[in-house]
């Protein structure tokens, strides 16, 4: 499997990833938005040599506070968000997806109890994905950004 003419790693549960070098410490250059994938194919799995046209989702700066008073709950917002099929809003571990072009998330006192006072983050990050049918199987072809900043959980 290759991604942008690199080779990916495969991991143990059959998935695959890019491993940063030395000589390459940013890894893929993903900069420009497209993605040539290229797979050799085996096992049932077809050969595939696609550039998937849609686009990286955007999103905008993290417009909350960075800290998060865990009694009081929590409301994670972004200036912006497009061209995206979901997006994930996060704090420390508590996970919550919302619909395409979502740019705030509440997060209830509740939801914020098992999260871990101290030192964490808040992300939100857009995902995009795309259907293709390569020799009769389905396929599907994702792409997300993501917008993390340290915070401070009270």
């Amino acid at each position: 499997v290759k991604l942008n003419d690199e080779e990916l790693t495969r991991q143990s549960n059959n998935s695959y990833l890019s491993i940063p070098s030395q000589s390459s410490p940013t890894g893929i250059d993903l900069s420009g938005g497209s993605t040539h994938w290229t797979v050799s194919g085996a096992n049932g799995i077809p050969a595939v040599d696609l550039t998937p046209s849609f686009a990286f989702p955007t999103v905008g700066d993290i417009t909350s506070s960075t800290t998060v008073v865990r009694s009081s709950g929590y409301t994670l917002t972004v200036s912006n968000v497009s061209t995206s099929d979901s997006v994930v809003f996060t704090v420390g571990s508590v996970v919550k997806m919302k619909p395409s072009g979502t740019t705030s998330c509440s997060f209830s006192a509740a939801e914020l109890a098992s999260v871990t006072a101290g030192q964490s983050f808040v992300q939100v990050s857009p995902y995009a994905y795309s259907h293709e049918v390569v020799s009769g199987k389905d396929l599907y072809f994702g792409k997300q950004t993501a917008r993390t900043v340290s915070a401070t959980i009270q």
